[in-house]
C-alpha cells in the first residue's frame, strides 16, 4: 500500500511532562521521554497517537479507522489502524533571553535540522518546511537541554502533605515535529475533512491535565517549493 506523508509542528502552551516510566534512584523521581541516541526530549510514537485518538474521540467509526481498535479492549479480531504516527522529535527549545523585548528565545542545531528533514525525505516529503532559523552549535545546544525544569509535586489529604514528588517537564513553547502516514487514495479513508481539523488545534498530550500540563498547538507544515530553495552560486 501507498502512503502520503504530512508534517505536523507542535508547540507547547504548557508544560509538558510525556513520563518516561524509567525508575530513577537520584533527585528527580519522575523523567520525561527522550531519544535513545541524542538524548533530546521526544513523544514517542505511542504516547501521540493516543494523544490524538483521545482528541477526537467524539467520532467512533474515524477513530477506529484512523487509530484501530480501542488498545483497553481485548478483541483478537480488531485490525490496526490505517494511519502510521511516528515519534515526534524536539526541533527548538526556548531558553531565557537576557536583551530585547522577548523575554526568551528559541534556539536549535542544523543538526536537528537535517535529522527532520532527513526523516521525511525517507517518508516521502521531498524537503518539509521547518522555517527560518538561527542555529547554535550543537554543545552549546547540549548544555542548555541536559537539565530540564524540575517542579516538585505535593499530594495532599485533608489538607496535610502525603508525598512529595519531583518530575522533569518540558517546558513550554518548546518545539517539536512529527509526521502522519496516510494510505493514498483509499476509498475508506473517508475522514479527511476531519483530520485536517487537526491543524491549529489545541491537544492535550502526556500526563497531568488537571493542573494545566501538556496543552499544545498543532500546525500542519508544507512541503518546501523548489521555488523556496535557496539557489546556489
Amino acid at each position: 500500500m501507498k502512503y502520503t506523508t504530512e508534517a505536523y509542528k507542535i508547540t507547547c502552551k504548557t508544560n509538558l511532562h510525556v513520563g518516561s516510566g524509567d525508575a530513577n534512584f537520584g533527585v528527580v523521581d519522575n523523567l520525561v521521554q527522550r531519544d535513545p541516541i541524542t538524548h533530546f526530549p521526544i513523544i514517542n510514537a505511542s504516547s501521540l497517537k493516543g494523544a490524538l485518538r483521545q482528541h477526537f474521540s467524539g467520532n467512533g467509526k474515524m477513530v477506529e479507522y484512523i487509530f484501530g481498535a480501542d488498545p483497553t479492549r481485548n478483541n483478537s479480531d480488531a485490525k490496526a489502524g490505517a494511519y502510521r504516527f511516528f515519534p515526534a522529535d524536539l526541533l527548538a527549545y526556548p531558553i531565557r533571553k537576557m536583551d530585547g523585548d522577548n523575554p526568551y528565545q528559541l534556539i536549535t542545531t542544523q543538526s536537528i535540522i537535517d535529522d527532520i528533514e532527513a526523516k521525511g525525505v525517507a517518508l516521502g516529503i521531498k524537503k518539509v518546511d521547518l522555517g527560518e532559523w538561527n542555529t547554535e552549535t550543537l554543545s552549546s545546544f547540549n548544555q542548555e537541554i541536559k537539565h530540564l525544569p524540575v517542579i516538585a509535586r505535593n499530594q495532599l489529604e485533608n489538607g496535610e502533605s502525603k508525598n512529595l514528588w519531583y518530575e522533569e517537564v518540558v517546558p513550554r513553547e518548546s518545539q517539536f515535529v512529527f509526521f502522519v502516514a496516510r494510505p493514498t487514495n483509499d476509498k475508506n479513508d473517508v475522514y479527511q475533512e476531519e483530520w485536517q481539523t487537526l491543524n491549529k488545534e489545541t491537544v492535550q498530550i502526556g500526563a497531568n491535565a488537571s493542573i494545566g500540563y501538556g496543552f499544545c498547538e498543532i500546525e500542519k507544515l508544507q512541503e518546501k517549493k523548489k521555488e523556496d530553495e535557496p539557489k546556489s552560486e
